[in-house]
């Protein structure tokens, strides 16, 4: 099926984003109606980032949609939906004590994925809906698995030798006062060690997870010559190229789903007003 993705536009017609990623004008519902949860899956996979354009959806919908293809995520904070825990707030609304509704209020964020403080990184799959996208506010993507791809081969075997030690600290990604709901949300959370390369468990490609504002310690080989702070700043200057980068600005009725397993975001700071709808997924339900 993706082979006739590529090949028949008339039919699927999108169009390719600036480094990586694909945009469509396609209703989703029908266009995974059409090709199923399964192609959609590795078109997803193929491309990282995948973009649909004039959607009109409800929060069930996009429940649903995420429900075809795996497991997901519900967590137990103040800032999940109501009345559709599967969907996150992301918003710098506020409610009538002053305290944000959402995630993410309207700081600047620094480069991150999903779960990076929670243990199951697999929950790599992030769909954001927009129902009021604020203004003159970007979000840049990069592709941590092209980043590895092009790595010289003996920095590449390096990596793949690595692990890094994950832990939320704050005023790394963004500030946060320690009063706010998302404060204690983060400080529940416990530290991983993560390797730095992970084979996608859909097509087996691997790539970098690199979440470096959450790295505490880097695991180097006993016999590496290099100390971990040139080793990260070394990487950094690897994967944070222009060219390994995609920038989007929402518009209400986006949609864009993401893997992050293989790529890391970031968000300049909000403003006027602007609510995403959020959910997080894994692909236990597409998978051989």
């Amino acid at each position: 099926m993706i082979e006739s993705l590529d090949s028949n536009k008339d039919k699927f017609p999108y169009r390719k984003l600036s480094s990586f990623g694909v945009e469509l004008n396609l209703n989703v519902l029908e266009f995974i109606e059409t090709i199923g949860p399964e192609e959609f899956a590795k078109f997803l996979c193929q491309h990282i980032l995948v973009v649909f354009k004039n959607q009109n959806l409800n929060k069930s919908e996009l429940a649903m949609i995420a429900n075809r293809i795996g497991r997901v995520e519900k967590l137990r904070v103040p800032f999940a939906d109501k009345s559709v825990p599967e969907v996150l707030l992301v918003t710098n609304k506020k409610n009538e004590k002053g305290e944000f509704i959402g995630m993410f209020g309207e700081e600047e964020l620094g480069w991150h994925s999903n779960g990076n403080s929670r243990k199951n990184i697999f929950d790599s799959c992030v769909a954001l809906y927009c129902e009021m996208p604020g203004e003159e506010t970007i979000t840049k993507w990069v592709n941590t698995r092209k980043a590895f791809e092009e790595l010289e081969e003996d920095y590449r075997d390096l990596a793949e030798k690595v692990s890094l030690n994950i832990k939320f600290q704050n005023n790394r990604i963004y500030n946060l006062s320690k009063n706010s709901n998302e404060y204690k949300a983060f400080q529940k959370t416990s530290g991983f060690i993560r390797e730095l390369v992970y084979e996608h468990p859909l097509d087996r490609k691997k790539g970098l997870y690199f979440p470096y504002h959450f790295v505490e310690k880097v695991n180097l080989p006993s016999d590496c010559e290099i100390s971990e702070e040139d080793f990260l700043e070394e990487l950094k200057k690897r994967v944070f190229k222009e060219e390994f980068m995609t920038d989007i600005s929402f518009e209400k009725g986006d949609l864009v789903f993401s893997d992050q397993l293989h790529s890391l975001h970031k968000r300049s700071k909000v403003q006027g007003d602007r609510l995403l709808y959020r959910l997080a997924f894994n692909y236990e339900k597409v998978r051989d």
